[in-house]
């Protein structure tokens, strides 16, 4: 099924707090901000077979003025484009035993200014939890800069994934004035911010696995079986990351999305 969220006449609809699933705040200066608004209403759903496009969000719930409170969903064959967020959760705080899981799912976020990313995440725990927020399985994650990010507003997040590919289009030379916010991004996170992934038989491209300088403290990691990076050839190794060389990456083959239903 197709859902089509931009305008009917004049396209494509990227504005804030303009999502396939709704969620809004009211405190926001800009945008859909009429009132405030939760995705809380979608805990335990379960979503297959969709293709979300047009907004400035694609398979993203944002709790808004109900962070702090569980939530879960299960997204399984679905594809979701977006502006800001091809998808993601934010600021739950975790059920041990029932993550949100998005299974086979396809990512692409089309903006790289600010608070963005092919998946975008937050926690609402003040110390990183033992389990993970979300867990995504055989899933492709495609972006201009950066293909997981920490939301400016999280608290400590977590995530796993297995069998996933992360292509970031950015290959920026820094010496030309360039700059790339890295696969796995923490960017200006807020001082209790942290980001915690755990990567098996993962595949990333872009010009850095890490976000440069200070912003990369607020990321830990675990790689399992075999994590491969596609870097700029400037770029250091990076513990865990058996590094690709020559000859094109396969994962590049996977960055174009998957046809839209026609009906």
């Amino acid at each position: 099924m197709l859902v089509d969220s931009g305008d009917p006449s004049k396209g494509f609809k990227s504005w804030d707090w303009w999502s396939s699933f709704a969620a809004s705040d009211k405190n926001w200066p800009t945008g859909n901000n009429r009132k405030a608004f939760s995705s809380l209403v979608c805990d335990r759903w379960i979503f297959r077979n969709l293709y979300m496009a047009g907004g400035d969000a694609g398979l993203f719930w944002d709790l808004t003025d109900k962070s702090g409170e569980g939530f879960t969903v299960v997204v399984e064959d679905c594809v979701g484009i977006g502006r800001a967020f091809g998808g993601g959760v934010c600021y739950p705080i975790v059920r041990e035993t029932e993550p949100s899981v998005f299974r086979r799912c396809y990512f692409l976020a089309l903006d790289w200014v600010g608070d963005t990313a092919a998946v975008l995440l937050g926690g609402w725990e003040k110390t990183m939890p033992a389990k993970p927020h979300a867990v995504f399985e055989d899933c492709t994650l495609v972006h201009p800069d950066n293909a997981v990010g920490l939301s400016y507003a999280s608290y400590c997040a977590r995530a796993r994934f297995v069998r996933c590919r992360m292509i970031v289009l950015n290959f920026t030379q820094p010496e030309m004035g360039g700059k790339s916010t890295g696969i796995l991004c923490t960017e200006k996170h807020r001082p209790e911010g942290r980001l915690h992934v755990d990567l098996e038989d993962c595949t990333l491209a872009g010009c850095s696995v890490l976000t440069p300088g200070d912003d990369a403290k607020a990321l830990s990691y675990t790689t399992q079986g075999k994590v491969r990076a596609y870097l700029q050839f400037k770029q250091p190794d990076t513990a865990g990351f058996g590094r690709m060389g020559s000859g094109r990456p396969t994962c590049f083959h996977r960055s174009l999305r998957p046809a839209p239903p026609t009906t």
